[in-house]
This record gives C-alpha cells, structure tokens and sequence, in this order.
C-alpha cells in the first residue's frame, strides 16, 4: 500500500482510505478511460476510489486547512481477496494515533453529488468460511446407508441465505 500524510504537530489523524486494487475482470465498456489490461480492470469503481482520495490529499496540501486535525491518506491494495491488504498495513501502524476513518465507497442508489455519511459500517463484507465435513462414503444406490455429504453440503450452501434473514433484520446489519 501507499500511504501520504499532511502533518500538523501534535494534532490527532483522520485516516482517508481507498483501495487500489484491479479485480480479474474483463473491462468490456467502450469508453476510452477502459482498463488497458486484458483480464483485469479497476472495477467496484476502485479507481474513482482512488481518484478521490487523490483529489482530497491535494486539497488538504494546498488549501489552507485549520491545523486541529492531521490527515493520512491509505492507499490499500488487495481489498477484495481474503486475506486483504488491510491486515499488514495495520501492522504498519497506518492506525496509529487515527482519531477518525474514513472509508469511501461509490454508492449508485445515491443521487448524483450526494454524499452519504453513518458511523459504523454501511456495506457488507465477504468473510472466508472453511467447512471439512466427513462421513462414510458408500454407493449412490443406496444414499440411505452413508453420510450422504454432497446433499448436506448442497443443503448448507442454500439454507445459509435463509438462515441470515431469519435471524437478523438486514436493516439493522
């Protein structure tokens, strides 16, 4: 990752922070700001991410801001693998004396020039779950005498949805 600072002795940090990476997708619109790599391309809007963080790290370089708060602009590559980049710059002491986070996301079902803001989390995440199941294998003839793990875990997979909704009000995740 990249981080870049405007510094003020003594005073308290906002981090800025936008991923930078590319996901392996093909960039199919015709546009002529399109990604120029095949396979891959700033989607999720990664690059207005990074665009606007730019643009903020230059206002607040230029502009004469009021000295009350620092400002740490995050660059974080690898958002969307799981691992994400995120733990490592942590362990670099990108949080270190961070006050406030700012974490922007592109929202389309805003109005175009809105700006949304909530404290805590506004948008889900993806979370790696690694399940081993094991039982008796046995003949498809007879599914009655094994463990049967290619139906359980088909049923897994489709009752997981069912079961986040029945337990919580989405309004309130």
């Amino acid at each position: 990752g990249v981080v870049d600072m405007v510094f003020r002795e003594g005073a308290p940090f906002i981090m800025f922070r936008a991923d930078i990476d590319a996901l392996p997708i093909q960039d199919k619109k015709e546009v002529p700001y399109r990604s120029q790599q095949p396979g891959i391309c700033h989607a999720c809007a990664h690059d207005a991410h990074t665009a606007t963080a730019l643009g903020v790290a230059l206002a607040a370089r230029t502009l004469d801001l009021p000295a009350r708060y620092n400002f740490r602009f995050v660059f974080q590559p690898a958002e969307e693998p799981i691992p994400s980049g995120a733990p490592k710059m942590i362990e670099a002491g990108v949080l270190k004396d961070v006050k406030y986070v700012i974490g922007l996301h592109m929202e389309p079902r805003l109005p175009l020039g809105t700006v949304g803001i909530a404290p805590g989390w506004i948008n889900m995440s993806s979370n790696r779950i690694d399940l081993v199941l094991r039982g008796s294998g046995g003949h498809s003839a007879r599914p009655g005498e094994t463990a049967d793990l290619l139906w359980l875990a088909s049923r897994i997979i489709l009752d997981s949805y069912q079961m986040v909704y029945r337990r919580i009000d989405l309004r309130d995740s």
